[in-house]
């Protein structure tokens, strides 16, 4: 059933966008030569980017209960199928919990969230410091009435981080908070996880974030390469870093955002090259690869799972 709407709406979505085939043709068009290379470089940097996921996830899982590799990496899968249609990825949870034990779903709820909000703290550090390289270039070619609130956005991200960092390092002591309070106590066997998170593990999760932040950066600016849109690699690093830090701070639901990374990419990767088709091209590649793929796999895991539970509670009957 999760496929089947998944299919559907995937199908809506190509069918609304304008001139889905000129677009197909042209992205084949510039995978010729040497630029096949940077396309195949972008297509395999997907395997390490869903597995430091994995990594991340099997880390944060060992708080509660230890599970393999397989099994996390099942778990990211399964989450990306649930996430496609949710807003900002909250389904992502939903698919993950299917491969965690039995009592201990609800409680790895703060376990998602914290790799996903050590994510968004890379993700808005990382765009920060591209905006302070490459800002001026991207004013210079905004429209007027966007001036002001880019000019904002750096001063809302920096304000936000610091605090944010802090209370992210600082989870384990949030957990012991909750059982000196009366009104958050009862919830805290559920938050069970945070307890095992010290500023320690906190760091690995982090740093497992950057990593992935650079491999998806990376893929990027081979994908652009491919399709004779992109820049010099600095340029293009801290344009996508830019370009990943619009994409965050507006909410979005990943299955319909396809629009809004041409619109982001028109505005961040045009400022540095005029190959619109190219841009346009790039970032429907990304988003069938790193968002599409994995979510139609992850229907599959989740569905085999069914399956293998189905029969071990009819084997069990």
């Amino acid at each position: 059933m999760l496929f089947c709407i998944l299919a559907w709406s995937v199908y809506i979505q190509l069918r609304n966008q304008p001139d889905l085939k000129g677009q197909l043709a042209r992205m084949f068009a510039g995978l010729e030569g040497g630029h096949m290379l940077y396309f195949m470089a972008a297509l395999l940097l997907a395997i390490p980017n869903w597995g430091l996921e994995a990594m991340k996830w099997r880390i944060l899982m060992s708080g509660l209960t230890g599970i393999r590799f397989t099994e996390a990496f099942r778990a990211v899968l399964a989450g990306a199928a649930f996430s496609l249609n949710t807003p900002n990825r909250i389904g992502e949870m939903g698919g993950r919990m299917l491969f965690v034990p039995d009592g201990m779903r609800l409680r790895s709820i703060p376990l998602t969230l914290t790799g996903g909000f050590a994510q968004l703290l890379v993700t808005l550090l990382a765009g920060l410091s591209g905006w302070i390289f490459i800002g001026d270039e991207l004013l210079r070619v905004l429209p007027p009435p966007l001036m002001p609130l880019f000019r904002l956005l750096p001063w809302i991200v920096l304000l936000f981080s610091i605090p944010s960092l802090y209370l992210y390092l600082r989870q384990d002591r949030a957990w012991a908070l909750m059982g000196r309070s009366a009104v958050f106590r009862r919830w805290q066997p559920y938050a069970e996880g945070l307890r095992a998170i010290d500023g320690r593990r906190g760091l690995i999760v982090l740093g497992l974030s950057l990593i992935r932040f650079i491999v998806f950066a990376l893929q990027y600016v081979f994908m652009l390469w491919s399709m004779n849109a992109g820049a010099d690699i600095m340029t293009a690093l801290f344009a996508v870093s830019v370009f990943y830090l619009l994409m965050t701070v507006v909410p979005s639901i990943a299955l319909l955002e396809l629009g809004l990374r041409w619109q982001y990419g028109i505005i961040v990767f045009g400022a540095f090259n005029d190959n619109l088709l190219g841009i346009y091209a790039a970032s429907t590649a990304i988003w069938l690869v790193n968002l599409l793929l994995p979510a139609v796999i992850g229907t599959f895991v989740a569905s085999a799972f069914g399956h293998a539970n189905a029969s071990l509670k009819k084997h069990e009957g």
